[in-house]
């Protein structure tokens, strides 16, 4: 699990960036030392969402 803080991610947002590409992992941005974000690349989130599609459409089928 990555998390850093929300300064940082104002300060620093293309090593965000360049470490969401490279780890397809949520990076979670907290405020105030709280949860407040998670930061997914594009890609990872495109692969998530097309896994919960699939799992969902599975599940469907079988229930029928």
């Amino acid at each position: 699990m990555i998390i850093k803080s929300s300064s940082s991610l104002c300060k620093d947002y293309d090593s965000f960036s360049e470490l969401a590409h490279n780890t397809n992992e949520p990076i979670y941005i907290t405020k105030g030392g709280e949860g407040d974000l998670v930061l997914l690349s594009i890609d990872a989130y495109e692969k998530r969402e097309n896994i919960i599609r699939e799992k969902i459409l599975s599940e469907l089928s079988v229930s029928e």
